[in-house]
């Protein structure tokens, strides 16, 4: 679990830096664009995540 959360912060940090790229263009000419799409998969990213590790904290406790 603890190696998913570090690939997953490493994934994260450059799709903010991707993300920080295309968002700084539309920025400048006043025209600043929402990506719904990106928020979306990071947030169902982490909550499966968090899924998986209550998951496995559950059956880990019910095998002591």
């Amino acid at each position: 679990m603890g190696l998913a959360m570090i690939a997953l912060s490493g994934i994260l940090t450059i799709l903010a830096a991707w993300h920080c790229h295309v968002v700084y263009q539309p920025v400048e000419r006043d025209e600043v664009l929402a990506n719904r799409g990106l928020m979306v998969a990071v947030i169902a990213a982490f909550a499966s995540l968090l899924v998986s590790v209550k998951v496995s904290m559950q059956l880990t406790a019910q095998n002591y």
